[in-house]
């Protein structure tokens, strides 16, 4: 009886060294996934840093470009353009309180909002009038304009309609009806 007893031992104590084996190679391999884990935060936070400083450079060169854009576009000269958020309390834009954002604002004799995108369709041109009928609630009278890459035709149209200046490369014409499916 002794000598199985004895054998049992022996297995838990074979079974037991085995699992301490296991557990401190798992133990290792997290102390080196913990290793890679910190080098891959530490590269987060440099490309955090270098982001910064790139949305820095891009953001004066945006000031810039939008500058010279109203200079020979609209023939306006401004010192400053900014970006802006307004506070809409009542949430008569989106529904519910939310920032409304402007991608610029400028000002002189005129006050300009700005929308930039790189491509625009119908719902982008009624939500930016939507902001900025809104806005000039608070601004009074402004120059709306939108400038991008590509705007659709139905949107260019609505442009026009709305009062918005347009500033784009190329007018998208509308998809051929027979191109279209509806539901």
């Amino acid at each position: 009886m002794n000598r199985r007893f004895e054998e049992v031992d022996k297995r838990f104590e074979a079974l037991i060294s085995e699992m301490n084996r296991r557990f401190e190679e798992v133990d290792k391999r997290f102390e080196e996934m913990d290793k890679r884990f910190e080098a891959i935060l530490e590269q987060i936070r440099e490309i955090r840093v270098e982001l910064a400083g790139l949305g820095g450079r891009l953001g004066r060169g945006f000031e810039d470009l939008v500058r010279q854009t109203l200079k020979a576009v609209v023939g306006a000269e401004v010192k400053e353009v900014k970006r802006l958020i307004m506070w809409d309390e009542k949430g008569e834009v989106y529904g519910h309180p939310e920032n409304v954002e402007f991608d610029a604002y400028a000002s002189n004799n005129e006050k300009f909002l700005i929308e930039v995108k790189s491509s625009a369709n119908k719902g982008d041109v009624l939500i930016f009038n939507k902001k900025a009928e809104w806005a000039e609630k608070t601004l009074g009278k402004t120059r709306k304009i939108l400038i991008a890459a590509y705007v659709e035709d139905a949107a260019y149209r609505e442009c026009i309609q709305l009062g918005i200046t347009v500033i784009s490369r190329n007018i998208v014409p509308q998809e051929k009806e027979e191109d279209t499916l509806r539901l």
